[in-house]
């Protein structure tokens, strides 16, 4: 039996924002994925358990998928000593 493949869309378009606001925010939530990334990088270097390291940075961002995400990218930078991206 052949499994189904799955499928992940790709959306290609520009990202409009008209108010400010929605600017600030966007800006805001850039800047607080980089610093999760920072400090994920930091705690796992320090040999932090992923899970106490997961907790964190979802209390931070408030988002538990932004938080893996985060995990994620620190995982590129493991073996520098410090966090330059």
């Amino acid at each position: 039996m052949d499994r189904e493949r799955e499928v992940k869309p790709t959306i290609t378009g520009k990202l409009v924002l008209n108010m400010p606001r929605d600017v600030a925010w966007l800006l805001l939530l850039m800047r607080k994925f980089r610093e999760a990334v920072e400090m994920a990088h930091h705690l796992m270097r320090r040999g932090t358990n992923l899970n106490e390291v997961q907790r964190r940075l979802t209390r931070y961002l408030s988002n538990k998928w932004y938080a893996v995400s985060a995990i994620k990218r620190a995982n590129l930078y493991r073996d520098q000593p410090y966090f330059e991206a």
